[in-house]
């Protein structure tokens, strides 16, 4: 068996809270005892070449946390961590960013942190440029200009091109169209495929499902779980259905469930094209909106909407506020939040719309309705699941 490209062994990290802010708050304010946070508890891993680990567990259990000891940016309060002296790459939207640089220097900047050197780095650029989908005016303005989806890509595409023996990813897969997700996960599958190991935290299960050879359940700063990514992904999702409780169904034949603090009260689709309601062209984009009504005091909320080609099981989108960098929905009594993908890409036909409102650590749905509404991609059908923009050439 092949030698494991990243060792965590019995890590422990914890943090002191109540520090004080200034000399003045150290020396005027009463002393008192420091108070220390256990983020993560003897937690042990290894990830091999062609592995992927993916971690899962609610916010604040120590995802985030544990991919930065691994990336060597924090160190451990207790146990130890073993690399072996490869390349490295953090992939994360906040890592080494500065909005006043160009994106052409952020770019380089992720690059070299990701273990090329500085002249490699910039030699590079066009590759990066291409891979996020960028043009050369674009790539040299300030990054403080650039939307979030923008700067999701560039930091993907910084440190994808550099092939490392260990890519870390935190949340950040869930970027851009439907063909640039795609791109993206097929990246990393070669990744896989060529021999590098992979360690990635997120909440969209269907693409730890499809990247995952293996995963570790984190709760609460401690191991709870771990083995194939399909025994884990299976107790975890069965754990929070179990908070959720049973199926309640919907005028449209499908189902709901949640705990109810929050509930959805209308999803409707709408194409960006004018093509009728419940409808988007071939090539054009589309709108989901989510109507929700809080019953009980909820601060904030992360929203989620998936399609399925109707008769199958398979998410060909899913898309979260969390994993795509918007973060927590603040709640109101009645609210509305809009998803708009600018390019579906997807073959004509007939696609169901599933929709969630989540408690920001992800542990259980305030509600989740799937198969509430459905949406039909005009247009000639194809011989695959996706149709993005495409061009032939002869000679």
């Amino acid at each position: 068996m092949t030698e494991p490209v990243l060792v965590l062994d019995r890590v422990g990290k914890r943090f002191r809270r109540g520090r004080a802010r200034s000399l003045r708050e150290r020396f005027t304010r009463p002393t008192a005892a420091p108070r220390w946070v256990q983020v993560l508890d003897d937690v042990s891993l290894s990830v091999r070449p062609g592995q992927v680990v993916g971690v899962v567990g609610r916010n604040g259990g120590g995802k985030s946390t544990l991919l930065r000891i691994a990336s060597g940016l924090t160190t451990p309060t207790s146990g130890t961590v073993r690399r072996r002296a490869a390349v490295s790459g953090l992939l994360t939207l906040n890592a080494s960013a500065s909005g006043e640089l160009s994106g052409a220097d952020n770019a380089v900047t992720a690059a070299v942190l990701a273990g090329l050197s500085p002249a490699e780095a910039r030699r590079r650029l066009p590759d990066i440029r291409d891979f996020a989908e960028l043009n050369d005016a674009t790539l040299h303005e300030p990054l403080r200009t650039y939307s979030d989806g923008m700067k999701l890509r560039l930091a993907f595409a910084a440190v994808a091109v550099t092939r490392p023996d260990l890519l870390l990813i935190d949340e950040v897969i869930a970027v851009g169209d439907l063909s640039f997700q795609e791109k993206c996960l097929t990246h990393v599958e070669g990744l896989r495929d060529r021999g590098s190991a992979v360690l990635v935290v997120s909440h969209v299960m269907s693409q730890l499902r499809r990247l995952a050879t293996d995963a570790v359940w984190l709760r609460s700063g401690r191991v709870h779980a771990r083995g194939t990514a399909a025994e884990v992904m299976d107790a975890y999702e069965r754990s929070m259905d179990e908070r959720a409780g049973p199926p309640v169904p919907l005028a449209s034949g499908g189902y709901r469930k949640g705990t109810g603090q929050v509930l959805i009260t209308s999803i409707t689709c709408t194409g960006t094209q004018d093509t009728g309601p419940g409808t988007t062209a071939l090539g054009g984009g589309l709108s989901v909106a989510v109507e929700y009504r809080r019953q009980v005091p909820a601060d904030s909320a992360h929203f989620g909407v998936s399609l399925r080609r109707a008769g199958t099981d398979t998410a060909l989108l899913d898309l979260t506020t969390d994993g795509s960098g918007a973060g927590a929905v603040p709640l109101h009594d009645d609210g509305r939040v809009v998803l708009t993908v600018d390019r579906l890409d997807l073959e004509p036909g007939t696609y169901w719309v599933d929709a969630g409102i989540y408690a920001t650590d992800w542990e259980v749905p305030f509600d989740y309705c799937w198969d509430a509404t459905q949406v039909r991609v005009l247009g000639v059908p194809s011989h695959g699941p996706v149709q993005p923009p495409h061009r032939w050439a002869v000679g």
